[in-house]
């Protein structure tokens, strides 16, 4: 008689990260709208004042990493921006990754509360991605069209302030570079997506930033609670 032996279980997902800074580089594409405040859903409200005219300015983005401390991923994320100015100081609201060990490094180093999407990606004369959740549903689709480069500060400063599970903020600083540029796009985003607070939202802009250089987490501190 022989015993069969059992089949090892397979090895856990790698999410071993490394350390602080990351360094980065891609192309991302987004556009920047205005959202009246109270459609904001109330445990997403960044701790940042609501514009004069009753409204939050948003950035929707897709982000191409071509390579990083994590290897290539895909992101998409909606952030919060309390300041234009330099340094542009903002909140990360929701975010999905294509990639377990940026999910892991990001909630554990900044408190980027990102989580996992299938993505489609693809940049050309036009470019078109699409971040889709676990049980299949679509987050959002995204066209983006280029239309001319613009000037930037480079590198540009990024002040990323992140609420924490403990209370308090984490106050992150992250340096960005590229070629940036304006074009034409278009949001999809269905009724039952995570974000469908954006379909109330009004389009300013849409922007590009390609030969992108991203240093991510350069500093990183932990602010008391209510500052």
């Amino acid at each position: 008689m022989t015993t069969e032996r059992p089949h090892p279980a397979p090895p856990p997902p790698q999410t071993a990260y490394p350390p602080a800074p990351w360094r980065l580089t891609g192309r991302m594409y987004g556009t920047a709208l205005r959202l009246p405040a109270d459609a904001l859903p109330r445990e997403l409200r960044p701790p940042a004042p609501v514009g004069r005219d009753g409204t939050r300015l948003l950035v929707a983005a897709w982000v191409s990493y071509d390579t990083s401390s994590v290897g290539p991923y895909r992101e998409f994320m909606v952030c919060s921006v309390a300041r234009l100015r330099p340094p542009v100081r903002g909140t990360v609201l929701k975010i999905w990754v294509d990639s377990r060990i940026s999910q892991a490094g990001g909630r554990a180093l900044w408190s980027i509360p990102k989580e996992l999407a299938d993505f489609t990606f693809a940049a050309g004369s036009t470019v078109e991605a699409s971040a889709s959740g676990d049980d299949g549903r679509l987050i959002a689709r995204y066209t983006f069209v280029p239309a001319r480069r613009i000037g930037l500060p480079a590198p540009l400063p990024l002040h990323v302030l992140q609420p924490t599970d403990r209370g308090g903020l984490r106050r992150s600083l992250f340096l960005l570079a590229g070629r940036p540029g304006t074009g034409s796009a278009t949001l999809t985003v269905p009724e039952d997506s995570p974000v469908a607070f954006l379909r109330q939202a009004r389009p300013v802009c849409h922007i590009s930033l390609t030969r992108m250089r991203a240093l991510v987490g350069l500093r990183s501190r932990l602010l008391g609670a209510g500052r």
